[in-house]
Formats: C-alpha cells, structure tokens, sequence
C-alpha cells in the first residue's frame, strides 16, 4: 500500500480529541522545516496557537523559552514559592553547591538552604531543621536548630503538650473566674 504525502496547504477533516470534528491544514515549521497537521479556528479559519503553526512545538519552546528550567523559563518568578503547607521552596541550579540537597523539581526548602548555608555543607537527609516558634516561613537563623528525625519528633511532642496544658490551664482560669 502506498500512502501520499499530503501536499502544504492540504485542509482535511479530523477528530481533534475533543469529540467534535475539526479542520485541519498542512504546514512546514518556518524554522525546521518540520511538516504536521495543524488544527484551524473555526471562526477565524487561522491555525491554532500563538505561532499560527508558523513554527513547531519544539522550535517554539527553543525561541520563546518555554519549559527552560529555572531563570530562563518564560514562567520565571524568581525561584521562591510557598507551599501550600506553608513552606518555603528555593529553586536551585544544577551548578549550585547546595544542589544534591534538591528534590526532583529543584527545589530545597528554605529553611534547609539557611541552615546549611551556614553550616557550610550540604544536610543529610536524617537532620531535621526545626522552627523554635513553630511559623514555617520564619527561616532566619535565630529562629533555626538543627536536629536529628528522632530528637525533632520529640521536641515536637514535648511542644505541642505544652500548648496544649498552656491552653487547659488559660481556660480553667477563666472557669475559676467565672464561679
């Protein structure tokens, strides 16, 4: 069986996933070369996407930078977000000294970049950092101890019992007011 290759500018009829049937043209990437089927707007009867199918998606993220990792990324935000438990995350270049402390996204939490910034080394992965006042996007250094998993889980046990007698006992004064 011998199939033809479409010729540029050919416009066929197609699923485009979404469960409707769309158009679609032929084109060759302006940059590469590359030739693909392309979808058009309805409306506009234009190629989808910002390039107009101008160029491909691989020559697009090569201009525009899309996908780069960290400060080349068109995204780029400066590399400092919270987490939605309330951490901080740094992003990280690959030629930082502090990389192998990274996760898979680049990324190391701020209080753990504090720390070992001024330690001067990179943490193992069983040392903690612990926040003496509990807030945790309060990474300044006084506000920082460094602990193993096991004495951290303990000073967080021994914290969080004295919240909560401070707590029982702020609330049998009031009892005791009250009568």
């Amino acid at each position: 069986m011998n199939i033809k290759e479409p010729a540029i500018g050919d416009i066929k009829r197609g699923h485009s996933g979404t469960g409707n049937r769309s158009e679609f043209i032929y084109l060759a990437c302006e940059m590469c070369g590359k030739k693909r089927w392309v979808r058009i707007v309805a409306s506009t009867r234009k190629p989808v996407g910002l390039t107009e199918g101008k160029i491909c998606k691989l020559c697009a993220v090569r201009k525009f930078g899309k996908n780069k990792p960290g400060c080349g990324s068109s995204a780029w935000q400066g590399g400092r977000q919270k987490t939605p438990d309330g951490y901080i995350n740094i992003w990280l270049d690959e030629s930082d000294f502090f990389y192998p402390m990274c996760n898979s996204t680049h990324c190391v939490r701020e209080h753990r970049l504090v720390m070992a910034k001024h330690l001067g080394r990179c943490l193992h992965d069983w040392e903690v950092v612990h926040h003496k006042n509990g807030i945790k996007d309060d990474n300044k250094l006084t506000n920082l101890q460094l602990h193993t998993n096991i004495h951290h889980n303990q000073l967080t046990n021994l914290e969080n019992k004295i919240k909560y007698l401070q707590e029982e006992n702020r609330r049998l004064k009031v009892e005791l007011k009250l009568k």
